[in-house]
């Protein structure tokens, strides 16, 4: 019976694949719809490879891993974007959903960095945090 390092083993590059083909398509709409986001998005990953000092290898496995949390995250904010203006219990569900792409990409991504790279990775996601809500408060401000 394998053990359970094993099977995450085994299980991580089908996930991978399914998270590959999942952002594709999420890719292809958001280049239909809005070029310039997924430029950013292009910039951004080019930005998280440099300070990682990625390897080929982990290149190819953290891609996907990041192009999906990219994705599902944008697709959340597209949510908060909507027409209507969401309620307190909206707001705090989608922030709870953020939160919950944010544990889940960084536990993929967990296996596939050096401890030094997951570290710098956390900062990373502190720093993006912090210019979002840095956003918030000038766009309040602004009203």
């Amino acid at each position: 019976m394998p053990t359970l390092f094993l099977r995450r083993a085994l299980a991580l590059p089908f996930l991978l694949t399914m998270l590959t083909g999942a952002f594709h398509a999420a890719c292809a709409q958001t280049r239909e719809t809005d070029p310039e986001r997924a430029e950013a998005i292009a910039a951004r990953l080019d930005d998280i490879r440099a300070r990682l000092a990625l390897t080929e290898k982990q290149k190819e496995a953290v891609e996907p891993v990041l192009r999906d949390s990219f994705a599902r995250r944008a697709a959340l904010a597209e949510k908060m974007r909507g027409e209507d203006k969401p309620s307190f219990r909206e707001m705090r569900r989608l922030r709870e959903e953020s939160e919950r792409i944010r544990e889940e990409t960084r536990a993929a991504l967990a296996p596939i960095l050096t401890p030094a790279q997951l570290a710098e990775y956390d900062r990373i996601q502190d720093e993006l945090r912090n210019e979002a809500r840095q956003k918030i408060r000038e766009r309040r401000q602004s009203k």
